[in-house]
């Protein structure tokens, strides 16, 4: 089995503003873009997660918004049992509200990113549907919300210039 842990930390090194990281449920299938690796990692959801979100936050140049499932908060144990235990899992380790998107719209996405820039799918052995965390990295230095007022104080926009 590779070793998962020094490919996401290699991509890691590589990575930036605009790239994802998934760290998937062991159904999660294999993207044909070539610029979407796709890692089994033979461990736990919780784990994987918690060591990719603490090695993102190691990187000073990077952060990351979470998305979840749409579907993931429609489920209940009496439908699907233990997806309220690992849904909480999931919400308590992520540094910050997740943004919540249908799955179908969070493929076709990934999808789209993908042709310009690359993905990690760390897949792990969780047997729950709906539970995959898209990590959506972003400069860890300079937020979305710095540059748009930067922008906006400098008259910056594609109609601002000649």
């Amino acid at each position: 089995m590779t070793d998962w842990r020094k490919v996401a930390t290699e991509s890691l090194e590589k990575f930036g503003h605009r790239n994802w990281i998934v760290v998937a449920d062991a159904a999660y299938p294999a993207h044909s873009a070539p610029q979407i690796t796709t890692v089994s990692t033979g461990e736990d959801h919780l784990s994987v997660l918690g060591w990719t979100l603490d090695a993102i936050a190691a990187h000073p140049a990077m952060d990351a918004n979470p998305y979840l499932d749409a579907e993931l908060a429609a489920l209940a144990d009496a439908r699907c049992p233990g997806i309220e235990s690992l849904r909480h899992g999931i919400t308590s380790l992520l540094p910050q509200p997740a943004e919540i998107v249908l799955h179908d719209q969070l493929i076709a996405r990934l999808s789209q990113d993908a042709e310009h820039f690359q993905v990690l799918i760390l897949k792990t052995t969780a047997l729950l549907p709906y539970v995959s965390v898209f990590l959506h990295l972003q400069c860890g230095y300079w937020s979305p919300a710095q540059d748009q007022a930067f922008r906006q104080a400098s008259n910056l926009s594609p109609d601002s210039l000649p």
